[in-house]
């Protein structure tokens, strides 16, 4: 018998983690803003619990608020700065290419690599100018990706179960199949 309750525990989890990503992108943030804030907060206390000992707490304080801040500054960051990147990214990398293309030593299909090569300029360009679409695109993708291997997980739990139900002991009744010794006749 295998145990399929980690499939279903994994499968559980995908899905309303893939369901939160992809339609619910604000309790994302949230959680960001209460972590940083519950760090801010700690680092806060941690300050002024040391000024009654005489402690020198201050630069660990301000490190961990500097962390708190930082925490909930992230979802900012990637809505924004990470499709700029990937922007700038991709077309420096079609750029590439289509130099890469057109010089004398190339060997490849050059009709295939110059399609490649301005299909990342595009998507480069694209990335740049609509950061907010792009990461928007990018978060329900991989939401509704979670979602599909929840689903799978539940498919293989399913399976196991079916192959679990279906099986057979694996104890031998000695009584019903007895074994004649080679010395006895």
């Amino acid at each position: 018998m295998i145990d399929n309750s980690g499939y279903v525990f994994k499968g559980i989890m995908l899905t309303i983690s893939g369901i939160i990503i992809a339609f619910f992108p604000g309790v994302i943030t949230w959680i960001f803003y209460a972590v940083g804030a519950i760090i801010i907060f700690g680092s806060g206390c941690t300050y002024i619990s040391s000024l009654k000992e005489g402690g020198g707490m201050l630069f660990g304080s301000l490190i961990a608020a500097g962390v708190g801040f930082g925490i909930m500054y992230l979802p900012r960051i990637l809505t924004v700065k990470i499709p700029l990147i990937a922007g700038i990214v991709f077309a420096v990398i079609g750029i590439l290419r289509l130099i890469k293309t057109y010089s004398e030593n190339y060997d490849g299909n050059k009709a295939v690599s110059t399609v490649g090569g301005i299909l990342l300029v595009l998507s480069g360009i694209f990335f740049i100018i609509n950061p907010f679409k792009v990461s928007t695109v990018i978060r329900i993708t991989i939401g509704i990706i979670m979602i599909a291997l929840g689903i799978f997980d539940f498919a293989v739990a399913h399976a196991i179960k079916q192959r679990n139900d279906n099986s057979q002991p694996s104890v031998v009744d000695i009584d019903v199949n007895s074994i004649k010794d080679s010395h006895e006749e």
